[in-house]
């Protein structure tokens, strides 16, 4: 899992150029999504008080198949903006929100002619996700529909939307590491 937290302006927080997978990720202000020219899976990110759009699309070959997120974008954002021509979205299982707590105005926007906006999958939704604690960096759902709403695994059982995070998950692995590699040196 990657944090990345505060880009400056409008940068992006990942970007793939050409086909790839942006999974397990925690984007918080600043930039957002960027893809390229390919087909790029997004799943489970949670992505949050970004700039702009959650999920841009800059180029007309692009293919975003988008599952299992939390997009939280600042209100005069948008959760996928397409800023192109072609460009395709498959969403679906996502939660998509307002940071300032309300319903996002515009979710999904196209600004070239031509193109076309996508629309809430299915088993999509627009609620808070009552995140335990988004100004103390505690990015939690507790919203149930989020626990239990994610895409089935292999075994046909819910999943969480978004990344799956527990409390300070980075401070246990960095010790979790040095006690393994002291069990090692022994």
């Amino acid at each position: 899992m990657n944090f990345i937290v505060k880009n400056v302006g409008d940068a992006c927080g990942l970007q793939v150029e050409g086909s790839g997978g942006i999974l397990n990720n925690l984007i918080v202000g600043g930039g957002n999504v960027l893809t390229g020219n390919g087909s790029v899976y997004i799943k489970n990110n949670t992505v949050y008080n970004c700039t702009g759009g959650a999920i841009f699309l800059h180029r007309p070959e692009a293919i975003a198949n988008v599952f299992n997120n939390i997009l939280v974008p600042q209100q005069s954002g948008n959760a996928i903006m397409i800023y192109t021509a072609g460009g395709s979205v498959r969403n679906d299982h996502n939660c998509i929100w307002g940071a300032d707590g309300n319903p996002l105005a515009t979710p999904f926007i196209t600004y070239k002619a031509g193109g076309i906006a996508p629309v809430l999958g299915d088993n999509s939704i627009e609620q808070d996700p009552d995140f335990v604690n988004a100004a103390g960096g505690d990015f939690r759902p507790r919203n149930p529909l989020l626990l239990r709403g994610g895409e089935p695994d292999v075994a046909g059982n819910p999943t969480q939307m978004g990344a799956k995070m527990k409390r300070y998950e980075f401070a246990q692995r960095g010790r979790m590491a040095n006690i393994g590699r002291l069990g090692i040196i022994r």
